[in-house]
């Protein structure tokens, strides 16, 4: 059984179930033929889901405890009985989230910064130092996204030490707008996630997926060029629940996977963005980190 009973506002529709399509995995997914990889990567995905659902539940176990949610309630749309029922609606008082807010605010409420040191130099280089301080100091308040105190690199900390306190791992995501020039940050949710756990068993996975549900008329936005609206539009709508996301917002399923080169001449590493009926971006990929 694929997620849809066990995984929480996901909205993941197998392969299999989408237009007759077999979820049959085809090989090294980061080998394919050109503007092929999507074909690849979408029944992997579905497979690897499949695979680390617990992993899953125990994500949306240890949230649900630490808002103080009703599992029952929350899951009710699901009928997973692996989750409803493990609350009980008689505590009162939530001892994990006083501990991990504490903490968060003792540890995670610091604000470290960069300095760059001119003190050696002549006075031009003191000076550039200083404004290269200042720079990073306007980085670090305008990386995220939202307003005020969500919008800066010390409130997306906070937020990935309580994610990473409550579900023991948590992370955020920086990458570079290529229509303004600047650097981004956000919190990602670990639920979008897909890694293959035995492939991570002696050290970090060589491959690894972030599997995101986004409206088609954002997705057109990211890639401007309109030979790829034709494609987003032939994308297949996820079916989800119009309490979530709202009605008449037509989402779909958007992939970006990293494959780090495993050769020493770096010829197999590849990006990637996909979704179900085409390729959107495939270039190679030469860093050894994602």
């Amino acid at each position: 059984q694929m997620m849809k009973d066990n995984y929480p506002d996901s909205g993941w529709v197998p392969v299999e179930e989408r237009e007759g399509k077999k979820d049959k995995i085809k090989g090294k997914w980061w080998t394919q033929a050109p503007n092929k990889t999507h074909e690849a990567v979408f029944p992997l995905v579905s497979n690897l889901r499949a695979r680390n659902e617990q992993q899953y539940i125990r994500f949306n176990r240890f949230q649900r405890l630490y808002e103080l949610g009703d599992a029952t309630v929350y899951h009710e749309s699901m009928k997973s009985q692996k989750i409803r029922g493990f609350m009980s609606r008689r505590l009162h008082f939530n001892l994990l989230a006083s501990c991990v807010d504490t903490a968060g605010s003792k540890i995670a409420g610091k604000k470290p910064r960069p300095v760059y040191m001119g003190a050696k130099g002549s006075w031009e280089q003191g000076q550039r130092a200083k404004a290269m301080t200042n720079f990073m100091e306007g980085m670090f308040q305008t990386v995220g996204q939202g307003q005020g105190d969500e919008r800066s690199m010390y409130g997306i900390g906070r937020r990935v030490f309580v994610g990473a306190a409550v579900q023991g791992i948590d992370g955020a995501k920086f990458y570079g707008d290529y229509n303004t020039g600047k650097v981004h940050c956000d919190k990602i949710h670990m639920h979008e996630i897909v890694v293959d756990e035995f492939e991570a068993l002696y050290g970090p996975p060589k491959s690894l997926h972030h599997h995101v549900q986004l409206p088609k008329d954002v997705v057109k936005g990211m890639f401007p060029d309109k030979k790829h609206h034709a494609n987003i539009d032939k994308a297949t709508v996820v079916k989800i629940d119009e309490q979530q996301h709202g009605p008449r917002v037509e989402y779909i399923d958007v992939i970006e996977s990293w494959h780090l080169p495993t050769n020493a001449d770096r010829s197999d590493g590849l990006h990637s963005i996909c979704i179900d009926c085409a390729t959107l971006v495939e270039e190679k990929w030469e860093k050894e980190y994602y």
